[in-house]
């Protein structure tokens, strides 16, 4: 009976990522917040550095940064950063920074400029933090359920006290709360959407924050570029295949992927040294490294916040290497490198980092492959 009475009393701590609070500026160095105590804005400067509050842009100026930490108790998963025209960046491992260079007013998190280097960002209009709270349930197969109150029981933090109290007829010996494990940081390939183009794709088909390393245990892949409507699309590689001439290219099997037809690399040999193979990443069939037709490059380029290109389309740049270099260990695209698009005749299309252009089909290029899904 008493194993019976522990048992029913046990109850659990569950862990649920939320928005905690938002943060918007109302002067200079000052905030509010729509939760009261649960985080901090704090600001440091260069030494040509200096801030200003304007109504319209928000935090703005040159040489500063803004620093967001938790209040007590509270544990911060991520900063969503808002700039005047509601652009928005990402920080999702502590220290939650957004800052500027003595050189321009663009807010930039983890180097990265909110408008993808435009420089049309002026401030910071709204910083959301969100981070943990739980709530306290009473264990499954609990008898005498009925008869408990637990207050309060939701949106709690980590340091708040909770109490429960049984109204029953039977003798409790004593209260046992055990924490659950928390619910996975990730997003699976399968459920992904265009709100996750950039995120990393590790090899059991989870989907990270993107410019971060993956957990102990999980691959990198490569990055997810491209996602259509239908929930299907293109992952592209952290490296480079083995240099084809396109005539061999054009010779390999096609597969239907994401509505556009791959060029799938048809073994080791036109794999090279850096790719592993991959039919599934987890559950999610995947059509092993292909070579992309040039829109699908072009669309994976301004997907990634390139900002390069004519008006035959983008290429990548900066913005698109930080993501396959930044926390996974990629190696930048450079170079030329061949698309499957045909051009004409004898020619076909390559990009490089200023510009499309075509070149004789018998021309040795790098290749810089996608994964169909």
């Amino acid at each position: 009976m008493l194993a019976l009475l522990l048992m029913a009393v046990s109850g659990a701590w569950a862990q649920t990522e939320t928005l905690l609070t938002t943060i918007t500026p109302t002067a200079k160095e000052q905030a509010s917040y729509s939760t009261a105590n649960v985080a901090t804005v704090s600001f440091s400067y260069t030494a040509d550095g200096s801030s200003a509050y304007l109504a319209n842009w928000g935090w703005w100026g040159y040489g500063w940064s803004a620093t967001v930490t938790p209040a007590e108790g509270y544990t911060i998963t991520k900063c969503i950063f808002y700039d005047d025209a509601n652009r928005t960046a990402t920080d999702s491992e502590a220290p939650f920074v957004v800052e500027t260079t003595d050189g321009d007013k663009t807010p930039r998190i983890n180097g990265t400029p909110i408008d993808g280097g435009n420089m049309w960002s002026k401030g910071i209009i709204k910083i959301e933090v969100y981070g943990y709270t739980y709530s306290v349930t009473l264990a499954e197969g609990t008898e005498d359920a009925d008869q408990w109150t637990i207050e309060p029981n939701t949106g709690l933090n980590g340091g708040e006290t909770v109490t429960a109290t049984y109204s029953g007829e039977k003798k409790v010996k004593s209260v046992k709360a055990v924490k659950k494990a928390a619910a996975p940081a990730y997003t699976l390939l399968s459920a992904a959407t265009t709100s996750d183009q950039g995120k990393v794709v590790c090899a059991a088909g989870h989907l990270h924050d993107a410019k971060t390393a993956v957990p102990d245990g999980c691959t990198a892949v490569g990055i997810l570029g491209k996602v259509t409507t239908t929930g299907h699309g293109l992952i592209i590689a952290l490296k480079n295949a083995a240099q084809q001439d396109w005539n061999t290219i054009d010779g390999w099997t096609s597969a239907s992927y994401a509505g556009t037809t791959l060029k799938v690399l048809p073994d080791d040999a036109a794999r090279g040294t850096y790719l592993t193979s991959y039919t599934k990443l987890g559950s999610t069939d995947v059509s092993n490294w292909a070579v992309a037709q040039k829109s699908d490059y072009e669309a994976i380029f301004e997907n990634l916040g390139s900002t390069t290109g004519t008006d035959k389309g983008k290429t990548y740049d900066g913005n698109v290497n930080a993501y396959i270099t930044t926390g996974v260990g990629g190696t930048a695209i450079s170079g030329y490198c061949w698309s499957a698009t045909e051009y004409e005749g004898n020619y076909a299309w390559y990009f490089r980092n200023s510009k499309w252009s075509n070149e004789n089909k018998g021309q040795s290029y790098m290749v810089r492959p996608v994964l169909g899904f």
